[in-house]
């Protein structure tokens, strides 16, 4: 007598929709499941659910958190840029000065 497969539902980072996976003997950790292109894959309580509507929750909650992540790291980095244009007009006006100098005696080399 075949036992009777389990139907569950992976919703993780990468994930745009659930996909759906069959369970052979036993659903959640530390067992395996084969999504629909037989690729195995073992379940964790965080990426595979019984509810097709839980795995949605687990994707947007991912999604969400991914363009949050992202936007602060956006954030960083043009603050940085911020900075090191201000600090690169800093050093070319000092060295227009230095250049223009009179008494520098390399203005010309310069």
């Amino acid at each position: 007598m075949s036992k009777e497969k389990i139907i569950c539902w992976r919703g993780t980072d990468g994930d745009v929709q659930p996909v759906k996976c069959v369970c052979d003997d036993k659903f959640g950790y530390p067992n395996y499941c084969k999504d629909e292109n037989g690729k195995e894959e073992k379940m964790y309580e965080n990426t595979h659910f019984l509810k097709k509507e839980d795995a949605w929750n687990s994707i947007v909650r991912s999604v969400k958190a991914g363009v949050s992540l992202s936007g602060s790291w956006v954030k960083r980095v043009m603050d940085e840029l911020e900075k090191a244009q201000a600090e690169s007009a800093k050093s070319v006006l000092e060295y227009h000065k230095v250049k223009a100098n009179m008494d520098n005696p390399f203005s010309g080399d310069m």
